[in-house]
């Protein structure tokens, strides 16, 4: 089972009932704790870059609010072991805004 702080606090405050949440953002919860978090055989976090990017982004931007630091993890920071690249590359296309609509991306 994969394990990463903000994504355990997140979850575990929702089911709580500290936190209302939108259907969309349930049934992506629904996901990540079927699809995601029991992989580890096949997936990792990137603990030190997850860290990385919450101090980067409150040092010199503003300080991010807790479902910020919950959706890092699984999709900024989510890596393949075999592959050892970004997984969220082969889940979703590229996309890039050209001239005000939404286009795939060549990569």
């Amino acid at each position: 089972m994969l394990h990463n702080k903000y994504v355990e606090n997140y979850i575990k405050k929702w089911k709580c009932g500290k936190l209302l949440l939108n259907i969309k953002r349930i049934q992506l919860i629904g996901l990540i704790e079927k699809h995601i978090l029991p992989r580890d055989d096949l997936y990792y976090f990137d603990e030190e870059q997850i860290e990385n990017y919450i101090e980067f982004s409150e040092t010199w931007y503003f300080e991010l609010d807790e479902w910020e630091k919950f959706i890092a993890p699984p999709f900024i920071f989510y890596f393949e072991k075999k592959m050892m690249k970004l997984s969220l590359m082969s889940l979703l296309s590229t996309w890039d805004e050209v001239e005000g609509r939404m286009v795939s991306s060549p990569h």
